[in-house]
């Protein structure tokens, strides 16, 4: 037999023998070699992905990380959202300053988060009571991990948490999940090939519904502040939710071109919506965590026209800010 075919016959086998010789060699190590051994791995990919590896060798599944926003739970497969938080102990912190600063000025007021995710951003602003927080999570994973959340950080009784997806009428869709990044789970329109093998992804059923029917604008308490963070369905959330959103001093939202053209969203309408009821605006790249410059909304929506006219790639968004 071929060498070649001898080793993909027998692969399991090998890889097997080659770990028991690496474990073994291993323990052979005095201790503090083996701590040295385990700094200079922790050092070169990563000390939280280290933490990982080891975790789901123990089959954990839930972690707790203690952080500026309290004692945070979620899934140690989070290699995105629950990472950064562990490795900075803070998440989105110019933005949820953004919206504090906001309520601090109007001495409360209503606060919607609308893709709540774990909640690292509705917690740092339910911590004034005077604002009521309305936070909505679909995937029943995350949700669980928001209510564990909420009712760990958030003692002052003034968050509501739903789990639901908005969207532009009351139906149930198909949510796709990605198994790493538990901020990228998104309402599936089209199943075609993607840049991130979405035809490849777990689906479950999720209700939705339009925001204009969970809200009642006109109990809410004002101002009104909205985030709006749903992978390319942000078109179809201000479209079932203008009574509302169009009542908001400010809102912050994602836009991504790749994300809103696999959900078939409207960016017409939504440049025309934002350029109708609010006067400044402000873009910042995605990737960074930066306070906005505010400009005129004429100059935003002009530059979100540029973005969806050039972009060709699926992984450039801006976090938008619009306001009154």
């Amino acid at each position: 037999m071929a060498r070649g075919a001898f080793v993909r016959q027998h692969k399991p086998m090998i890889k097997s023998l080659a770990k028991k010789a690496l474990v073994a060699l291993v323990n052979a190590l005095p201790v503090p070699v083996q701590r040295a051994a385990i700094e200079r791995a922790a050092a070169r990919i990563g000390g939280y992905e280290l933490f990982q590896s080891l975790g789901r060798g123990f089959g954990v599944k839930d972690i707790r990380i203690a952080g500026r926003y309290g004692l945070i739970e979620g899934s140690i497969d989070d290699e995105s959202i629950l990472a950064r938080y562990g490795q900075a102990r803070i998440w989105a912190s110019e933005t949820n300053r953004l919206f504090v600063d906001f309520f601090d000025a109007h001495s409360g007021g209503t606060y919607l988060d609308v893709g709540a995710n774990i909640g690292l951003t509705t917690i740092p602003i339910a911590r004034n009571a005077r604002v009521s927080c309305f936070a909505f999570e679909p995937e029943p994973d995350n949700y669980g991990y928001l209510e564990h959340n909420i009712r760990r950080n958030c003692r002052q009784g003034n968050v509501e948490i739903r789990n639901l997806a908005l969207f532009d009428r009351q139906t149930t869709v198909d949510f796709e999940l990605s198994q790493r990044n538990r901020g990228d789970h998104r309402i599936r329109i089209k199943a075609s090939k993607g840049a991130y093998a979405e035809h490849t992804r777990a689906l479950v059923r999720i209700a939705a519904n339009k925001l204009d029917t969970i809200i009642d604008p006109s109990e809410l308490r004002l101002p009104l502040a909205v985030k709006i963070d749903t992978q390319g369905a942000e078109c179809h959330v201000f479209a079932g939710g203008q009574r509302t959103l169009s009542r908001a001093e400010l809102i912050a939202f994602e836009y991504w071109p790749y994300g809103i053209r696999r959900t078939d969203g409207d960016v017409n309408f939504l440049a025309d919506f934002i350029s109708r009821h609010f006067s400044r605006g402000a873009l910042v790249n995605g990737d960074r965590d930066e306070s906005p410059a505010w400009q005129p909304i004429k100059t935003v929506v002009d530059q979100l026209g540029a973005l969806w006219r050039s972009d060709n790639t699926a992984y450039c968004y801006r976090d938008v800010f619009v306001r009154k």
